[in-house]
């Protein structure tokens, strides 16, 4: 009897030590570049290891036995939630139910001017008008706009995003109300891009606009001149203790806590300081080269499963090739202003060859489209390199917006025309001339 008690002793103890040393190894490889100036990561270190010592303890009361179980079972599990990283990953939205009001500081933002009220409905999406996703009426077109932060416009106002802007000239050009669900995020890829589209079929949109390519190429850059060494600890770093369900909470009720103590300003000002820090990246010392010959494969997979996706749901899809600065005629001050060429890293490509990646990368969307089936709108080469629509490498100011807005519509109107049924008048009080009578009711 002694001795299996023993043994049961000797598991326990290794059980915990084990899970102890996958804690620490989590916590000093994940965050290593952290530890040493944020306090809250060792307190929350000291925190975990005292919850699990705290279960060595032999209570004799059986409810306390219950809480040192239920503490580490908590930890252990919250230890391996960094996994669902690897398993696969659900589709991004803002956060929900979000209203700013916000005022981009001081010429931060070429373009951007006054206050711009940025909001989201209960599912996280921007759109121009509320939004019954259970039922669609028949005379309404109702488009899902899906892309990355240049879809998102989040430092533009709901009034003015291109997606918003897009909606109004259609549903004037077709005399029918038009729905538009913006679910862009900033730096979501191809393959997120595909997740987002797949969900988008619980509402039943008529059209899907898709802006695709800055994200996915700037990938492409950062993998092909990454070392094996950073690779490692990229892939490593996955494991990291932020990627923790519990971090996250406390990471929220942190967040609840200071909203509490300090309330959030009536207009919040946006500095844009990260990116301002990083302007003018094309004079960083480290210029290296990176001749693309092919798209990523991850593209690849995402822009063919994307327009099979269309194809299984017989939607009218349009892919929106990526407008940018990279030009040779840019204006010297949008010049200063880049910062992507890639984002975040210590080095930069020379603008010849930011350039040819973009224009490599839309002329084989277009080539793709065509060849799927997709309908195209080429509206990169449409917007000039100037401080009049972008206020950095890629995203767009209030007149940009307006551009894009304007040249989207036009590529889609007569196709808009040519695939869906005619309005029944019902709501509109006349038909779309030129539509064809609507053959079944959504």
């Amino acid at each position: 009897m002694k001795l299996q008690v023993r043994r049961l002793t000797v598991i326990k103890i290794v059980f915990y030590a084990t899970t102890c040393a996958a804690l620490s190894v989590s916590f000093f490889v994940g965050d290593f570049r952290r530890i040493t100036s944020s306090l809250q990561f060792w307190g929350m270190f000291g925190a975990f290891q005292a919850g699990l010592l705290a279960s060595l303890i032999p209570f004799r009361n059986v409810a306390l036995k219950q809480i040192s179980i239920a503490l580490t079972a908590l930890v252990v599990m919250n230890l391996f939630s960094p996994l669902l990283n690897f398993i696969g990953e659900p589709v991004t939205t803002l956060q929900p139910n979000l209203r700013l009001h916000v005022r981009i500081a001081g010429g931060a933002a070429f373009g951007v001017d006054g206050v711009q009220t940025i909001t989201t409905d209960s599912k996280g999406y921007r759109t121009n008008t509320p939004i019954d996703y259970a039922r669609k009426d028949p005379d309404t077109v109702r488009i899902v706009a899906i892309g990355g932060s240049t879809t998102e416009d989040i430092y533009l106002d709901d009034a003015k995003t291109w997606t918003s802007l897009l909606a109004a000239r259609l549903s004037k050009a077709l005399n029918r109300p038009v729905e538009m669900i913006n679910t862009g995020v900033s730096g979501l890829r191809g393959w997120h891009h595909l997740l987002t589209l797949q969900e988008s079929e619980k509402f039943s949109p008529d059209i899907a606009v898709v802006m695709m390519g800055i994200n996915d190429w700037n990938r492409h850059i950062k993998l092909a001149q990454r070392s094996t060494t950073h690779g490692v600890i990229a892939y490593i770093g996955r494991f990291s203790i932020e990627e923790t369900v519990l971090f996250r909470a406390i990471r929220m009720a942190r967040a609840f806590a200071v909203g509490l103590v300090k309330p959030a300003a009536a207009v919040r000002e946006e500095t844009l300081a990260y990116r301002r820090s990083r302007h003018d990246s094309l004079s960083l010392k480290d210029v290296r080269s990176f001749q693309v010959s092919e798209v990523s494969k991850d593209y690849q997979t995402s822009v063919d499963g994307i327009a099979a996706e269309c194809r299984k749901r017989r939607m009218l899809c349009f892919f929106v090739d990526q407008p940018t600065a990279y030009d040779s005629a840019i204006e010297p001050a949008l010049k200063h202003r880049l910062w992507m060429t890639p984002p975040d890293e210590q080095y930069t490509l020379s603008l010849d060859d930011m350039a040819n990646i973009a224009k490599f990368y839309n002329a084989w969307l277009q080539r793709e489209a065509e060849k799927d089936g997709v309908e195209f709108c080429g509206v990169a080469k449409d917007v000039a390199p100037t401080t009049e629509f972008f206020f950095d490498d890629c995203h767009f100011n209030e007149r940009g917006a307006q551009r894009i807005a304007s040249l989207v519509a036009a590529c889609m109107e007569p196709r808009i025309r040519a695939h869906l049924p005619a309005s029944s008048g019902r709501r509109t009080g006349a038909s779309a001339p030129g539509l064809e009578p609507r053959g079944q009711a959504d």
